[in-house]
C-alpha cells in the first residue's frame, strides 16, 4: 500500500478518532512511524513519488 495511503488513513481512523485516548493515539504514532521507516528502505513502485525540484 501506499505510505501516503496509510497517512491519510491512519489520520482518519486514528487521530480523529474521539473515542481514542491520547496515549492511545501516541501508541498507535510510534508503531506507525516504525513500519514507515522499515518501509522507506524498500522501494515502492506502486506508489510512486513526484521529484521536487529545490
Amino acid at each position: 500500500m501506499c505510505m501516503f495511503t496509510d497517512i491519510q488513513g491512519f489520520y482518519e481512523v486514528t487521530l480523529l478518532n474521539t473515542q481514542k485516548s491520547s496515549k492511545q493515539k501516541l501508541e498507535e504514532l510510534n508503531h506507525m512511524a516504525d513500519k514507515w521507516e522499515k518501509s522507506l528502505s524498500v522501494p515502492n513502485s506502486t506508489c510512486p513519488v513526484e521529484q521536487v525540484s529545490v
